[in-house]
């Protein structure tokens, strides 16, 4: 059986995220938005490196990240201002309908969701329309739009990729992952169901030869939508990629109908 949340859960969050970072400018203040809410942050090494948690949604609650050591200073990576973000939003989900998972299916609809929250709250509404909606819509310029929300709001690129993509439902990106020395993989998609994800490729086929043949930290570079086609998403008709380093590719690719 499928579960759903109430809507209620999406409202409340939406409406914070809109409430906590009005008149905020790029990079949204995270530790500011902690003091407003009351919420302190540290590290410990009881928490798994590169995760998070809340504690204490009561009384002084406080998210631990997870760190090889204890610091006092804190200076947080942008996976950890998105991390922070995610727990933020459990905590408003607890104080606003006293909502905590019941079970693993609703377990992971309560991290999508919080999930959403964090891109709301990191990429407010407007920047995130303005990012969607200014210049021209072509592939190489939908791609560089992700890159340039990902240096400006401090989020890990798919965030930014996530935002755009949820607001023009012209464009996929997707980024691929350079595994071994036989095969690429998608690592993340943003076509409905996460689409095309985990899909390997081999070096030597059309696809995985024009995107080794980006070099690293290149500027963006237009492809044969016919590959991305056969491989990623039929509809589309203009793509574009870059390689931000040796291991990573990331692909936009535009159709002409909102068709996703």
């Amino acid at each position: 059986m499928t579960v759903k949340l109430p809507k209620s859960y999406e409202n409340s969050l939406r409406q914070a995220a809109d409430w906590l970072t009005g008149g905020e400018l790029l990079p949204v203040d995270l530790f500011h938005i902690c003091e407003r809410l009351g919420v302190t942050v540290s590290r410990s090494s009881d928490v798994p490196a590169r995760r998070a948690q809340i504690v204490s949604f009561n009384d002084k609650p406080n998210i631990l990240l997870g760190s090889s050591r204890s610091s006092i200073s804190i200076e947080l990576n942008d996976r950890e201002r998105f991390l922070v973000a995610h727990e933020l939003g459990h905590l408003i989900l607890y104080k606003e309908h006293n909502a905590k998972p019941l079970g693993k299916s609703e377990y992971w609809k309560h991290e999508q969701l919080c999930d959403s929250f964090a891109q709301w709250l990191l990429i407010p509404a407007y920047i995130a329309h303005d990012a969607a909606t200014n210049g021209d819509s072509s592939a190489g310029a939908r791609l560089n739009a992700t890159c340039e929300l990902e240096r400006n709001a401090r989020v890990p690129w798919e965030v930014s990729a996530s935002s755009i993509s949820a607001l023009d439902q012209h464009v996929a990106f997707f980024k691929i992952a350079d595994i071994d020395q036989s095969h690429l993989r998608v690592r993340f998609s943003t076509l409905p169901n996460k689409k095309a994800i985990h899909q390997k490729m081999e070096r030597t086929s059309l696809i995985g030869k024009s995107l080794l043949a980006i070099c690293p930290r290149s500027s963006i570079q237009d492809l044969d939508s016919a590959i991305i086609r056969e491989v990623l998403w039929s509809d589309a008709n203009s793509c574009a990629a870059v390689r931000p380093d040796k291991w990573e590719f990331r692909v936009a690719a535009v159709s002409s109908s909102a068709s996703r």
